[in-house]
């Protein structure tokens, strides 16, 4: 948070400073912009003479107004169309649309982390295994499901598989893969080879639904009360997008005006009462 603080108004000075020095061509505006998380933050520009430019007014900035120098070492310039790395995304723009992927380094970094819990629990029960594991998966598909990432999942579930294969396979050396697979693996509908305990199966990536992340309009505060609709429909929309088709359909009957049946008994239309579910989840 103290690094955000430090680092605002950053863009607003570079912005001014280019209108100033007439360093854009563009007439829609200065064309640059600045996306910042604690201290990593990205300059967007429109060329890489702009951007050769900037580096040594971002210096002088970060010195002047924050106390700190730029690392020139992890500083460089890159065409989208190459991408680069930033939070553990890979941003790149194949041909005119832009892909915001999970980096190779964060699936590696992943996939060893699982490699390594494995190693470190040979010999658990499964159950304490799916629940050593479970928990890691979710979070890192929560990590990446606002983005395209839907073939990393099943490229992540595949090399899990394979690890967990070889986990099985280790305990049992004597045993036949018939046997190991009965033991360790079942079967979920369509989805073969699912490891499970018996009650509990392993979290799959590739079943995690994409939502995309809707920005929040840059003025809006949670602080503010005039603000605090906006924030309730913004949740309620995430809320629902969450939702499986099912909850969605039973959250448009409850939310349909009620109109009572017609009776023949007229007292029992008055003893009707109308009952109401409300969803948290």
């Amino acid at each position: 948070m103290l690094a955000n603080i430090a680092l605002h108004g950053l863009e607003t000075d570079l912005k001014e400073l280019i209108r100033r020095n007439g360093w854009s061509s563009s007439r829609r505006g200065v064309g640059v912009h600045v996306v910042r998380y604690a201290d990593d933050f990205i300059i967007t520009c429109q060329t890489k003479e702009q951007a050769e430019r900037l580096i040594p007014v971002v210096a002088d900035w970060l010195w002047t107004h924050a106390g700190v120098e730029l690392n020139r070492e992890k500083t460089r310039i890159t065409h989208i169309a190459d991408g680069f790395d930033f939070l553990g995304f890979n941003l790149r723009k194949y041909q005119d649309t832009l892909l915001i992927k999970p980096a190779k380094a964060s699936q590696l970094a992943f996939l060893r982390k699982v490699k390594a819990l494995l190693d470190a629990h040979r010999m658990v029960s499964t159950e304490t295994l799916l629940q050593l594991l479970n928990p890691l998966l979710r979070g890192w598909a929560s990590y990446y499901r606002s983005v395209v990432s839907k073939q990393v999942f099943t490229y992540c579930d595949y090399r899990l598989y394979q690890m967990l294969w070889r986990w099985a396979k280790r305990r049992h050396p004597t045993k036949s893969a018939h046997w190991v697979k009965a033991k360790y693996f079942a079967q979920r509908g369509r989805r073969h080879w699912v490891f499970t305990d018996g009650q509990h199966d392993l979290f799959q990536l590739a079943a995690v639904p994409i939502i995309r992340h809707v920005k929040v309009q840059g003025r809006r505060s949670p602080y503010r009360a005039a603000d605090a609709p906006y924030f309730e429909h913004r949740r309620t929309q995430l809320l629902i997008t969450r939702w499986t088709a099912l909850q969605q359909r039973v959250a448009a009957k409850v939310a349909a005006p009620y109109v009572p049946a017609p009776s023949r008994n007229p007292g029992l239309a008055s003893r009707t009462t109308r009952v109401v579910f409300g969803f948290t989840k």
